[in-house]
């Protein structure tokens, strides 16, 4: 087995380990387990890359406003909203740093048709959730952090996309990893908001574990380049 192979190998297996305890109510495997997912990518990441560039820095920052959400949210609802705005941080960092890496070649015309459906699912989503939001308890406290969240979520997404620098490993895992965070994020609020999913939290976790995971192999290759 290569060297290069050894941690993300370990990163499906903790994330493994997490779904299974989140699925089998076994909270320790949660507890001991889902802080170290980011720590993993992180030193992945840091393996193949100048850790002076400014790439690698804003990846830092993403990575660490994302462990700051997943550490914050295993203490249960009362921590939701303080968890929505590290993830609100982390999305942003990413959205600054594909957007920094530019789109050269891309007509207003072809930045359109990218972000035009990325702007039709964040109208018809906010629509479904923000009309289940006076159901909830505390929904009207909730409906400003949701819309700012999906704003920023889809402005990452259509970053993501908009990238047209080399190399295509790298667009393509990054691309991956920006819809697969997407339709995380999307199966969450759906579980919270809307209406309970079977095996809402599967979905969840095994979509935001192949997001990150995604970004990061993805940037790996865009770092090497």
């Amino acid at each position: 087995m290569k060297r290069e192979h050894i941690r993300p190998i370990l990163y499906f297996v903790v994330l493994a380990l997490v779904i299974v305890g989140a699925e089998t109510s076994t909270s320790w495997l949660v507890y001991v387990f889902k802080p170290l997912l980011i720590p993993i990518l992180w030193n992945y990441l840091r393996e193949h890359a100048d850790e002076n560039a400014q790439v690698f820095r804003g990846l830092q920052a993403a990575l660490f406003f994302s462990w700051l959400g997943d550490v914050t949210l295993m203490f249960g609802a009362d921590f939701f909203l303080l968890g929505l705005g590290c993830f609100f941080l982390a999305q942003l960092s990413y959205t600054v740093i594909f957007a920094r890496q530019g789109s050269p070649g891309l007509t207003p015309l072809q930045r359109g048709l990218i972000a035009l459906p990325f702007l039709g699912y964040l109208a018809f989503f906010l629509r479904l959730v923000l009309s289940n939001l006076h159901a909830q308890p505390d929904g009207a406290a909730m409906r400003a952090p949701v819309i700012f969240y999906g704003i920023m979520i889809t402005a990452m997404g259509i970053a993501a996309l908009w990238r047209t620098v080399k190399p295509k490993q790298a667009y393509t895992w990054i691309s991956i990893g920006a819809l697969f965070f997407i339709a995380s994020d999307s199966l969450l609020a759906y579980d919270k908001f809307v209406d309970t999913l079977p095996a809402g939290g599967l979905g969840v976790l095994l979509t935001y574990g192949i997001a990150q995971f995604g970004i990061v192999y993805g940037s790996k290759f865009y770092l090497k380049h």
